[in-house]
């Protein structure tokens, strides 16, 4: 089962509410979805990106940046505060290493400013 820790200081714009790992456990060769659900004080603006990073011992083996209407997967860009999920997608190799897998989850201003972070430890069986 995987573990989600809030892991920065943010900007107090997303206030991060859920976290998910789809599938849980996940499986080889397949998408694995993280999805952080939360609640928006203020819209984020132009620019905004999302980053997952997740690393088996020291090595980076996933390491992808999203855009903000990449993450909102499909849903309609919120109009003002409010609920709001998003969805970092990636795959794990047919043969991924087994073990403990650890990552970080980020949404960031176009300017860098951190809004939300996730970090996230599961198990590959």
């Amino acid at each position: 089962m995987a573990t989600f820790t809030d892991c920065g200081a943010s900007a107090g714009m997303l206030h991060v509410t859920s976290t998910a790992m789809r599938p849980d456990p996940p499986v080889s060769g397949k998408e694995l979805r993280f999805i952080l659900g939360g609640d928006l004080t203020k819209l984020p603006g132009d620019g905004t990106t999302g980053r997952l990073v997740l690393k088996f011992g020291l090595i980076a083996l996933v390491n992808e940046t999203f855009t903000w209407t990449e993450l909102l997967d499909g849903q309609p860009t919120p109009k003002g505060p409010g609920p709001v999920e998003l969805v970092f997608p990636t795959t794990l190799d047919i043969q991924p290493p087994r073990g403990t897998w650890k990552g970080t989850i980020t949404v960031s201003a176009k300017d860098g400013t951190e809004l939300a972070c996730q970090q996230v430890e599961f198990v590959v069986g």
